[in-house]
């Protein structure tokens, strides 16, 4: 059984559309993890200079600010605090999460003293906007899929319209 012109016209451009709606969504996600990476690999490591030369306890010392806790803890020193901190081999470079919390670790060895930096930023913040960036970008899809929808069926009613017509005068 073979499809009328219009509804394999209509299918095409609604597929077109909808393959552009799902592209665009892919990129649009990659380009928001790009800037977690950027965060941890960038920023962190930033701080992690900082931090570096800070350093006047060889054993364990912590440092706080509003969104960043940094730890150094020697070779002979327990395990690190914040409590967040616990299991994280250097070097490492991740996002975690803890207790409702979500942060980027990034943990590197140093020799002088010699020990592990640990350091974490609070991200929080950004990953609940980020589900409600999705949740958002979900009623954009379907928004747009349904404008997709209703413009492919009428694009395709339009340009076969005058098929139809000379069809029905060559009958008549």
């Amino acid at each position: 059984m073979s499809l009328s012109l219009a509804t394999r016209i209509y299918r095409t451009i609604f597929a077109v559309s909808f393959l552009t709606i799902v592209l665009s969504l892919v990129i649009i996600e990659f380009i928001y993890e790009d800037m977690e990476y950027t965060i941890l690999e960038f920023e962190l490591s930033n701080e992690f200079d900082f931090y570096s030369r800070k350093i006047n306890n060889p054993d364990f010392q912590t440092w706080q600010t509003a969104n960043i806790s940094v730890a150094f803890v020697g070779e002979k020193a327990p395990n690190p605090s914040p409590k967040h901190f616990q299991g994280i081999k250097a070097p490492a470079s991740e996002e975690i999460e803890f207790k409702d919390q979500h942060f980027l670790v990034l943990a590197k060895q140093i020799d002088s003293p010699s020990g592990t930096i640990f350091i974490s930023q609070d991200i929080t913040a950004m990953e609940e906007r980020e589900i409600l960036f999705q949740l958002a970008m979900l009623g954009l899809v379907l928004l747009m899929t349904f404008i997709g929808f209703v413009l492919s069926r009428l694009g395709a009613r339009k340009l076969v319209k005058p098929l139809q017509k000379l069809t029905h005068a060559i009958q008549k």
